[in-house]
């Protein structure tokens, strides 16, 4: 049974996508929410201080958890930011709070651009020791099918 559930939250973007599938599943009662950002290291000294990105990200959170508890009024709903690169972090945070599922959104990179820019959802999939869920943003979802059909299209 399912009920530990480690939700990786990016964006805004993600979260509503995340928001609306998990809403569509029948989650027991006894379900425990963990809604989770990862605040990733910097590559440049222009960085913002690290206290506005944890309440930036806690603003995030704080917008899901309030979504989750008003979805799902039985569940436990938990929010924490964590600090690393977000591949590692997630699966290490999986790892010691023993998950059921980790639910992750994934913005469909392919090919070089995948490989270049990384892939937090693949590394989550590949090593994560619980089932995972990858979720796709739907206007991400529609501009691959659209793609695809004037790709193959003939004239």
């Amino acid at each position: 049974m399912l009920s530990r559930v480690i939700i990786a939250i990016e964006d805004t973007k993600f979260a509503q996508a995340i928001e609306k599938q998990l809403s569509q599943i029948k989650w027991p009662d006894s379900t425990v929410f963990r809604v989770v950002h990862v605040i990733e290291p910097s590559d440049t000294l222009l960085a913002w201080p690290s206290e506005e990105l944890r309440a930036e990200a806690m603003v995030l959170l704080d917008s899901i958890a309030s979504n989750l508890r008003r979805l799902f009024p039985n569940a436990h709903v938990e929010e924490v930011v964590l600090n690393g690169h977000a591949g590692e972090v997630i699966i290490e945070d999986a790892v010691s709070w023993q998950a059921d599922l980790v639910v992750a959104g994934s913005h469909g990179k392919r090919g070089l651009r995948r490989f270049m820019l990384g892939s937090v959802a693949a590394a989550i999939s590949n090593n994560s020791p619980c089932s995972v869920l990858i979720i796709r943003p739907e206007h991400e979802a529609k501009k691959e099918e659209q793609l695809a059909l004037s790709e193959g299209a003939s004239v």
